[in-house]
């Protein structure tokens, strides 16, 4: 959809003042649904509250209507598949602005509502990252320049231009004395990294990798806490190890794999795409095949490994961009969303039993994820950076 370049404003401005036509306000309505309008749109509802004065005579708005009209209401059948979220970006982040501007318009002070406030403060995660260098220097990645970040013991470590990390050693550095650092992403990060063996690593928030600048003798052994997702390079003669925090490891030669250890969860999973992976726990071993999930709980000394088949789709969507829930009940749901938007959560009365289906984007809005979630009788409210869960 194109239009000329202060055409939006000048509908925009239209709408907020009382002034449209009909033929106005459809065309409107068509721009706020566009996805390619989403950033104008915010824009100059910012700036329209920033710069808001408000004539004596200007009517109020009707911003139920404008609601029903940019947001249709959900339908009644209870699974919510579909892509929903993708009808809901463009406009939900808007509504919040252009309700916060209408409240002024109906006499409110000078200053933002604090539901505005509060969901504005609630913003995706993206590529943040702490490096933490054998000698205790910590390096930012989202801040850190592109390039050459240290050279330890010959190996060369390089923040790229795609924005991950990377390791490459010197020819004839065999011999150099093996150093280790930490790779840690805070709640509301993730971070790639490539290991000093060509192997990739994709981080989840509020995970930590602990791994060698260089892989040397009989084997490659890393340390994980919380998630990631691995591809390998094989190597018949260096075996791939991840330990796991609280017991368990997962052992490889060549292969794509997720794990997800998070101390607040209550199994640690193991999820085999490509390849073939053991996974060990307490002098117990099972071999997944590709499409299966080893689950194991932590500290469990009977070291029991449940093996099932699983949707693989649904355990890497976080990789690729996305939420996906298949029947995932309300903790589990809201234990994602606390971790990307690094949120507290919190319960009013007992937690309700609901179980959500459908994929949203990791980009979305706070506000467009809750919408989501409410098509199933939930209700929340925003606290600053706390999400309240409410009967």
């Amino acid at each position: 959809m194109t239009q000329r370049p202060d055409r939006l404003a000048y509908l925009f401005q239209q709408y907020v003042t009382g002034k449209c036509s009909q033929v106005e306000a459809d065309e409107f309505f068509t721009h706020a649904g566009d996805p390619a309008c989403r950033e104008e749109l915010d824009a100059l509802a910012y700036r329209y509250m920033e710069e808001l004065s408000v004539p004596a005579d200007v009517p109020a708005i009707d911003w139920d209507n404008m609601y029903r009209r940019i947001i249709p209401p959900p339908p009644i059948v209870k699974p919510y598949r579909a892509h929903l979220w993708r009808r809901l970006a463009a406009a939900a982040a808007v509504l919040v602005l252009l309700a916060a501007a209408g409240w002024w318009l109906r006499g409110g002070s000078s200053r933002v509502p604090a539901p505005a406030q509060a969901i504005h403060k609630v913003v995706p995660g993206g590529d943040r990252a702490l490096l933490t260098l054998a000698d205790g220097t910590v390096i930012p990645l989202d801040s850190a320049a592109n390039g050459t970040l240290a050279l330890q013991g010959g190996v060369t470590i390089q923040k790229l231009d795609s924005g991950g990390l990377a390791y490459s050693a010197a020819p004839g550095n065999a011999d150099a004395a093996v150093t280790y650092n930490t790779l840690a992403t805070p709640r509301g990060g993730q971070f790639r990294l490539t290991l000093p063996d060509g192997s990739r690593v994709w981080l989840n928030a509020a995970s930590s990798i602990r791994y060698p600048t260089a892989f040397t003798g009989g084997e490659r052994k890393v340390e994980l806490t919380g998630e990631a997702y691995f591809e390998v390079e094989g190597n018949a003669d260096m075996p791939f190890r991840v330990a796991l925090q609280g017991g368990g490891e997962v052992r490889v030669l060549g292969t794509h794999f997720n794990i997800n250890a998070y101390a607040d969860e209550a199994l640690q999973k193991t999820t085999l795409l490509e390849g073939a992976v053991s996974v060990t726990s307490a002098g117990s071993q099972k071999t997944l095949r590709p499409g299966q999930q080893a689950q194991v709980q932590p500290g469990n000394s009977a070291g029991d490994i449940a093996v099932r088949d699983t949707d693989v789709e649904e355990v890497v969507a976080w990789k690729n961009g996305y939420f996906q829930f298949n029947q995932a009940d309300l903790g589990a749901v809201m234990r994602q969303i606390a971790r990307w938007y690094d949120v507290e959560v919190s319960y009013e009365g007992r937690i309700p039993q609901r179980k959500f289906w459908g994929d949203i984007s990791r980009d979305a809005g706070i506000a467009e994820v809750l919408k989501v979630l409410e098509s199933s009788s939930v209700r929340f409210r925003i606290e600053g950076k706390k999400i309240i869960v409410t009967p």
